[in-house]
């Protein structure tokens, strides 16, 4: 493979790595079409343990699920984000995360509502707490349902119930409240290019972007963890 070639490969990758989506706008995914270019950049995907999802108007980069020399660790997440004091509240911010994913990957008019309509702060933490209530139920009659599943739930649970609540128009929000803790958990994704947050009438609205749905549908669906954790979600917030 000549200089060249590895060159545009490079800088193909790095921005990729940089802004974690290349559009059909930029001269670089034309490049990326050429047999070679392709080819050198998966090389360096692989190595990095990264994947690229390829649509027919983006390049999507994301960590492979089994370990990432980019992955964004928790003492990576904590040095970006102060909020994110420990793994406990790391892992409460995974799992609302995961509430959101849970909400807008459901069927195709779910999709186009939400994109549509958006969904606010209050609407997930009230996802969030039929979750944490379904879960003190089930390990109360299974105290091992936890490690069954591989979460920390009582932990999640101790710290969701420790959190103020707020009115849905309250000003206030802090990494002490529930609504603040939400706002933290959409800022990582809006960081991402995901979705964009926007405010009606005082009241923030999060709306899914095409990157977030092509990441889920070429990506996250075809893990099974996330279709566990996903399944899990649904079945706790109904």
């Amino acid at each position: 493979m000549d200089v060249e070639t590895m060159k545009i490969a490079s800088n193909i990758f790095f921005t990729l790595l940089d802004q974690k989506v290349l559009t059909d706008e930029d001269e670089r995914f034309k490049q990326y079409s050429e047999p070679d270019v392709r080819s050198a950049v998966n090389v360096m995907a692989d190595e990095s343990k990264t994947y690229i999802i390829e649509t027919q108007t983006k390049l999507h980069l994301v960590t492979k699920p089994d370990g990432s020399v980019f992955a964004t660790h928790f003492s990576h997440l904590k040095s970006k984000y102060p909020d994110v004091e420990n793994k406990k509240k790391f892992n409460l911010i995974s799992m609302i995360i995961m509430t959101y994913l849970a909400e807008i990957d459901q069927s195709v008019a779910s999709k186009w509502k939400r994109k549509r309509e958006g969904i606010t702060y209050y609407v997930i933490e009230q996802q969030v707490s039929k979750l944490i209530q379904q879960w003190e139920q089930t390990l109360n009659e299974n105290p091992e349902f936890s490690k069954e599943k591989g979460i920390a739930m009582n932990e999640i649970i101790t710290l969701w119930h420790n959190l103020e609540t707020l009115d849905e128009r309250d000003q206030r929000p802090n990494r002490r409240t529930r609504i603040g803790i939400i706002m933290t958990a959409m800022k990582l994704l809006k960081d991402e290019g995901l979705v964009h947050i926007t405010e009606m009438e005082d009241i923030h609205h999060i709306f899914p972007k095409d990157e977030l749905f092509e990441r889920v549908e070429s990506y996250y669906q075809n893990q099974r963890r996330y279709q566990e954790v996903k399944q899990l979600i649904l079945e706790g917030s109904e």
